[in-house]
This record gives structure tokens, C-alpha cells and sequence, in this order.
């Protein structure tokens, strides 16, 4: 075999290779989304609590169900931790909660929803009468 034909034989190979990869790529980038979606099913987001010194995140939840008036079970987060924030940002850090399961974060979110207003004050009293948002 000639030299360009080795060059054209080899040319061709790396295309295949190239647009098996690709596809290959494309197949793993879906299921990176799917999981990441699915991942974010369980998941919601608590806005506008202020931060105390050495708090708790598991007792503002605790706090919060006991407002809701729902059941709240530490086995029933599997994470939860504040979000940063831009240094300056004067917003309070985003609290996310991650529960182990989706009827727990619908009843979290029902009963949001049920509660006309849901304010930091009651949490804390030294809070500032501000609106707490819990979202999806």
C-alpha cells in the first residue's frame, strides 16, 4: 500500500472512532441530566432564614415542621446545608434541604402551601417579621 493510502485508511478509521465517541458522549451527557434531574426530585429550597451563630440546620427544619405542623424526622433529610452567597450579597444564605424521599418533600410543600404566610419571626423571635419562601 501506497503512503496516502495508508493516510486515507486511517483518516477514515479516526472518523469512525470520532463519531462513535461523539455518540457515546451525547449518551452519557443524557444521563448525567436524567440523574441529576431525578436527583433534584427530592430536593427543596427554604429562603429568607437568617443565620445565628453555630446554628443548627436540623433544628430550623424542626422548627419550620412545627409551624407547618408536620411530622419531621431527621432520617427522613438525607442532606441539607446552606447554599453560598455572593460576599456582597446582603440576602440570606438559601437553606437546601435533600429528603430521602418525594412524599416527605411533597408534604413539606403542601403544607407551605396550605399556610397563608410563613414569617422568620416565628422561628426565632429576634428574626425580622420576613417572609420564608419554600420552593421546588
Amino acid at each position: 500500500k501506497t503512503t496516502s493510502n495508508k493516510n486515507v485508511e486511517a483518516v477514515g478509521t479516526l472518523q469512525c472512532e470520532n463519531g462513535r465517541l461523539n455518540e457515546e458522549v451525547r449518551k452519557l451527557k443524557r444521563e448525567v441530566s436524567e440523574l441529576q434531574l431525578h436527583t433534584r426530585e427530592n430536593n427543596i429550597l427554604i429562603t429568607n432564614v437568617p443565620v445565628t451563630n453555630h446554628e443548627s440546620i436540623f433544628d430550623v427544619l424542626d422548627s419550620i415542621a412545627k409551624i407547618l405542623e408536620i411530622s419531621f424526622h431527621r432520617s427522613d433529610v438525607s442532606a441539607a446545608h446552606r447554599l453560598r452567597t455572593p460576599r456582597e450579597s446582603n440576602r440570606h444564605p438559601i437553606i437546601l434541604v435533600s429528603f430521602m424521599s418525594r412524599a416527605t418533600k411533597s408534604e413539606w410543600i403542601t403544607a407551605r402551601r396550605f399556610r397563608r404566610s410563613l414569617s422568620a419571626r416565628e422561628i426565632q423571635p429576634s428574626f425580622p417579621d420576613e417572609q420564608i419562601y419554600i420552593q421546588e
